[in-house]
């Protein structure tokens, strides 16, 4: 095998690269380039020892090299790992980056790329799901117009926990993709839809739950009447940050996610 190797991470995937340095027991730095983000990997007689991205490093920060599917890389060989951040056996930790590389594949099945659009679902949803912050923080913000990139940007969280959440939350039945945008007929929810939240939330917050929603709603910029189906969980997210509790937060959401569920 060759000493210098470069190329392009579309003609030859990173962890079949990795595969050919660890199987050589090669020593030095592997550097990955994707438009302005760059990442390290060192290997030590075939160990992979160390790995950068940005300011972090180690054994997540390896893990998330692997979700790279483009970009360009070199290796340098007999370049001296500056220090040990990776302490998993290599053999294992490239059994957990294939697991991660088919996880990535299935869902950039589904995300092809950052333009894709989800809307709420309206076929029936798989069985139990719980939802944790994160998952209300992205839920709330799919509407059937906005694509991922978007999403991305409103919430802060990293492409690949949150590309995670989205294909958790398509395959309990929750999302489905946006397949034409700007023909998309705008559903409205049922008034029943309304008296199951004000119901829900009765059981927390008493006689003010038809004020909260009330207001909740003029805030969305719409009516009772004429209120988006795709707009369901933004409203409930933004009913449930008024509940203080946190247990009684999450016993709401989890309710009104079983209706949302049933819609």
């Amino acid at each position: 095998m060759a000493e210098a190797i470069r190329g392009s991470l579309t003609q030859l995937r990173l962890i079949d690269i990795l595969k050919l340095l660890t199987t050589h027991g090669k020593t030095g730095r592997l550097i990955i380039k994707r438009g302005d983000e760059a990442g390290e990997i060192y290997f030590d007689q075939g160990k992979i020892v160390h790995s950068t991205l940005g300011m972090k490093q180690g054994e997540t920060t390896f893990l998330a090299l692997l979700s790279w599917g483009e970009g360009e890389f070199e290796f340098t060989p007999n370049v001296a790992t500056p220090e040990n951040s990776i302490t998993m056996p290599t053999d294992r930790l490239l059994m957990e980056g294939i697991k991660k590389v088919q996880e990535w594949e299935r869902i950039k099945k589904l995300v092809p790329s950052e333009d894709t659009v989800f809307k709420l679902s309206t076929r029936q949803a798989a069985g139990q799901i719980s939802l944790q912050p994160q998952d209300w923080n992205i839920l709330s913000r799919v509407d059937g117009k906005k694509n991922v990139k978007e999403i991305l940007r409103e919430t802060g969280i990293n492409e690949m926990q949150a590309l995670r959440i989205l294909y958790r939350l398509y395959s309990a039945g929750l999302l489905e993709v946006s397949k034409d945008v700007k023909k998309e007929k705008i559903e409205i929810l049922d008034k029943k839809f309304f008296e199951l939240l004000e119901e829900e939330l009765k059981k927390v917050m008493g006689p003010i739950a038809d004020i909260i929603i009330s207001d909740a709603i003029e805030e969305l910029g719409e009516t009772r009447e004429n209120f988006p189906f795709q707009k369901a969980s933004k409203l409930v997210e933004k009913v449930s940050m008024e509940i203080s509790d946190e247990e009684k937060r999450l016993s709401f959401q989890k309710a009104m996610l079983d209706i949302l569920k049933k819609l």
